[in-house]
């Protein structure tokens, strides 16, 4: 069950980026955006993509949420400032870790709520397996997925900004969603 589970999120990851190959080879170039992963795997930006960079961003996101601890500096106010701050021939930098971003975007209060939610999603995960592990163990397989799944976000999202991640929420999705139609069926 869970390789089905790996395939589905494979499928959805490559599916895109397949698609906008295809479309290339085929001479359409329509739909496309420069920048788009496709630009990014073929002719990559060192120092966008690089550790250094990610440091950097980091520091200087920290930073701004000590100007703002409680509320945080808003939405979009961490890339506003770097937009500012580079010159034209450079790309602003992004909050790379989840959390970070969410205290300087959203301050402690903002992060809470996240934290909240997640703590949440987890919880019912949890309780769901061990109510279905022997009831319906093809559901509790699910829900396993979702909390393998979520466990893995959660430390991707120490180096990757989660929320902008499509497949996790996407797989997630596809997993509880299997557990509510098991509940229902009981």
């Amino acid at each position: 069950m869970l390789g089905r589970v790996l395939c589905v999120a494979a499928a959805a990851y490559l599916a895109p980026l397949a698609g906008s190959t295809l479309m290339q080879v085929v001479g359409f170039s329509g739909g496309t955006s420069p920048g788009g992963i496709g630009d990014k795997l073929a002719n990559p930006d060192k120092y966008a993509f690089s550790l250094t960079a990610r440091m950097e961003s980091n520091a200087r996101a920290f930073a701004l949420w000590q100007e703002h601890p409680l509320t945080g500096a808003g939405l979009g106010a961490f890339l506003e400032r770097e937009t500012a701050r580079v010159g034209d021939d450079e790309e602003p930098l992004q909050v790379h870790n989840t959390a970070l971003w969410l205290l300087t975007e959203l301050g402690l209060f903002g992060f809470a709520a996240f934290a909240a939610a997640a703590i949440g999603v987890f919880a019912y995960c949890l309780k769901t397996w061990r109510t279905l592990r022997d009831r319906d163990p093809p559901a509790a397989d699910w829900m396993l997925a979702a909390i393998l799944v979520l466990l893995a976000w959660m430390t991707m999202s120490l180096a990757h900004e989660m929320l902008y991640q499509r497949i996790p929420w996407f797989v997630l999705g596809l997993c509880v969603g299997q557990s509510l139609l098991a509940r229902v069926r009981l």
